[in-house]
Parts: C-alpha cells; structure tokens; sequence
C-alpha cells in the first residue's frame, strides 16, 4: 500500500509515510533428533500472527505479534530491511 498521505493524523505529527504493509504468517512443524518421517509428522507443532511495515521519514518501522500454543510475543523493530 503506497503513499496513504490524505491522513489527517500523518499531516498532524509531520510522518511522511512512504509505504505501509500489513501481512499475515503462519508455520507448522517439528524438530526431532533423527531424519524419521514419520516421528517428524507427528505431534507438530504450529504458530501463527500478524504484522505491520512501514517506511517513514526515511526509517523502517516492523511491529509483529505471534502465536501458538505455549505462547505469545511481540516483536518490535526499527530500521531493519523488510
């Protein structure tokens, strides 16, 4: 999504926002000790979350929240590549 400038929020604190991303992930597996196919689809495990990129004034900006059945985190970052 490119160059949402017609907000009034972005005008009132100076954001130049360049581009905004919104994404959804998922994964499933297992690690185990042997190279086994069956053990390794078995019991596996899974996770899942959402997240949001964004490039302003000339900074990368990730928020990111994951989660499955153990637990849950958020993962907050600046400056690193998409």
């Amino acid at each position: 999504w490119n160059r949402p400038r017609d907000w009034e929020v972005l005008k009132r604190f100076n954001v130049d926002l360049d581009r905004l991303q919104f994404l959804g992930f998922a994964e499933i597996g297992r690690v185990a000790d042997e190279s086994d196919l069956s053990e390794l689809h078995s019991d596996m495990q899974w996770s899942g979350g959402l997240g949001i990129r964004a490039f302003a004034n000339h900074l990368i900006v990730r928020a990111e929240i994951a989660a499955s059945d153990e637990d849950a985190i958020l993962v907050m970052s600046i400056n690193q590549p998409f």
